[in-house]
């Protein structure tokens, strides 16, 4: 009879060599990522390229330098990584992430839109690669005149961190969902701003909006704070 294995040796029998590989594979490059800055890229670059055969050809490897290159403003040289490094893997997030950023700075919104499309799907939700890849893409789409698709983007950004975004930025992907007639999604992006943005009309319109939807209660609440500032603004006034 064999004996029966320790936990922990049972758990590594489990694992399979590819999975062994590409743990093995982080571990070497994880550590230079987490020290990649503007300050730090020429050097990390210079690490990059150090690296063994097995290492700089995994997508990684490849998105690793790309990164280095991006940093250091060579976005020529680090595109033909990031696409090398999606040919090995296609679903390569971070790849997707920065190449999405790449093709928006150059101006083509539309493969950014596509890519990002891609990105968002291989990404953790509220996760910073999301955050950063829902924010490129809402711009994308913006300058793709998709204002409705861009808003959607913007309230799912909103949803995972409220503060990630400019408070302008989100109230005007509120006026999109409401001139569309999502008023519920509009009511969602303003309840959680109009007190940061303090513009009078703003508070004005949200009172409204939710009166006229039969929501009393917060309708209460917004038009009380509305008359507190109409207050201190008329007292403001009157003392210069």
């Amino acid at each position: 009879m064999q004996p029966t294995p320790a936990p922990a040796e049972r758990q590594l029998s489990s694992v399979s060599p590819q999975r062994l590989a590409t743990e093995r594979i982080e571990s070497r490059i994880r550590p230079l990522r987490e020290r990649l800055t503007p300050r730090t890229a020429a050097q990390v670059e210079v690490e990059a390229r150090r690296l063994p055969a097995e290492l700089a050809s995994h997508e990684e490897g490849l998105c690793l330098l790309a990164m280095t290159l991006l940093l250091q403003n060579r976005p020529g040289e680090a595109e033909p990584l990031l696409r090398q490094a999606l040919s090995r893997n296609p679903n390569h997030a971070r790849s997707l992430v920065n190449l999405g950023g790449l093709e928006l700075k150059r101006g083509d919104a539309q493969a950014a839109s596509a890519t990002l499309t891609r990105a968002v799907r291989q990404v953790p939700e509220g996760s910073a690669s999301s955050l950063a890849a829902l924010t490129n893409l809402a711009l994308a789409l913006l300058t793709l005149g998709r204002e409705m698709d861009a808003a959607k983007v913007v309230l799912r950004i909103y949803r995972a961190r409220r503060d990630h975004l400019e408070p302008a930025k989100l109230v005007q992907a509120a006026t999109t969902l409401e001139a569309m007639g999502n008023d519920g999604e509009a009511i969602e992006i303003l309840l959680g701003v109009y007190r940061s943005v303090g513009n009078i009309s703003l508070t004005r319109h949200l009172a409204e909006l939710l009166e006229r939807r039969g929501d009393f209660q917060r309708a209460a609440v917004v038009f009380r704070d509305l008359f507190a500032a109409e207050a201190k603004a008329g007292a403001g006034s009157g003392g210069r």
